[in-house]
């Protein structure tokens, strides 16, 4: 598919404009300009079917005149690193975005403090983590949820009572309680409601979209200004995929609903059905750094959130250091019990 693209033009020397922290500059010629952007909250919709078009963008290079194929809307050129921007191919199109407040320079700082940080991590992945590629930034698609739950259950409350037992310690007799539970068919109904379930969109970055968190209210509206310079992608993780993956991501707080609603000092699950209803999605960008490292074959992955900083990516391990870490640990309980041992609670 062919997409018409444009750059912004700096108006003091020709070359492009990239965006950064709400913020439109030339690498040239120094030129500033500031991007206004209007407060804009995330918009929901009822759920339905929107699935992601699979065919590629066509662009051609303002600059050089080069053709290439790209997922993205805002990309830069792959030969002459000019700053495009095309259109959303999607039938939906994000309503809304949080914006940068984080540069690159720190957001490559929480990179480094992140890596040097990591327990049992090479000694050479954390030296030479910086021979590689520069941090970039992307604008990654993220699913919206709200939505309203009632789940039928079955289960057993335990409640907690003690008997009087005569053990044997260093020797002598002594009383001591031991617990027992005594068990009571549960069963019920609990209503809850979700609001702003995150499911990340876009397949390559999704399972770390899911740990990191956004604060929606400074959201704006889209302005292509703002994607000058950053790869922006579309979803390519369909709504219904998007939505089963908000159910799932819901178990964990419906079981402690569960056990809430059973009671006692101890619960059992024995069975549950959920119920969802209401459902309502919406469809944001949100700002992400991504930096990665290539160790011994491997490519691990990094990311920065955009706006509060947050770091979460993957890592390497050495054996060696967890081998003598464990060797220490194993040592010092060898000598806890010599001692202990020596002092008479073991005679």
């Amino acid at each position: 598919m062919k997409i018409k693209v444009k750059k912004l033009v700096c108006p003091s020397c020709g070359a492009d404009l990239r965006c950064e922290c709400e913020k439109l500059s030339c690498a040239y010629c120094g030129y500033e300009e500031q991007v206004s952007l209007q407060p804009a909250m995330p918009r929901y919709v009822p759920v339905y079917q929107v699935e992601p078009k699979s065919e590629a963008k066509e662009y051609h290079c303002i600059s050089c005149g080069a053709s290439f194929s790209t997922d993205s809307v805002a990309t830069l050129c792959p030969y002459c690193e000019t700053a495009l921007i095309g259109e959303f191919i999607n039938a939906l199109q994000p309503y809304s975005l949080i914006p940068f407040t984080m540069c690159a320079k720190e957001a490559k700082r929480r990179i480094k403090k992140h890596i040097r940080s990591l327990w049992f991590a090479p000694d050479d992945f954390i030296k030479d983590y910086r021979k590689h590629k520069e941090i970039q930034p992307y604008y990654y698609p993220l699913w919206l949820f709200n939505m309203d739950v009632s789940t039928e259950y079955k289960g057993r409350r335990g409640e907690y009572y003690y008997i009087t037992k005569t053990r044997y310690i260093n020797g002598k007799p002594a009383q001591v309680q031991e617990r027992r539970t005594r068990w009571y068919p549960a069963s019920g109904i609990v209503n809850q409601q979700f609001y702003n379930i995150s499911v990340g969109g876009y397949k390559f970055a999704s399972s770390m979209l899911r740990e990191l968190q956004f604060d929606l209210t400074s959201c704006s509206s889209v302005d292509k200004k703002c994607l000058s310079g950053i790869e922006t992608k579309e979803f390519d993780i369909g709504s219904k995929e998007a939505t089963i993956l908000a159910h799932t991501s819901l178990h964990s707080a419906i079981r402690r609903a569960i056990k809430q609603d059973i009671g006692g000092d101890t619960q059992q699950i024995i069975s549950y059905t959920p119920h969802f209803y209401n459902e309502e999605m919406s469809y944001i960008l949100v700002p992400i750094y991504h930096f990665s490292v290539k160790f011994k074959g491997k490519e691990y992955n990094y990311f920065v959130n955009g706006q509060s900083g947050d770091v979460v990516g993957e890592r390497s391990y050495s054996w060696i250091k967890i081998f003598f870490f464990v060797l220490f640990v194993l040592s010092l309980m060898g000598g806890v019990l010599y001692i202990l041992e020596r002092l008479g609670y073991f005679s």
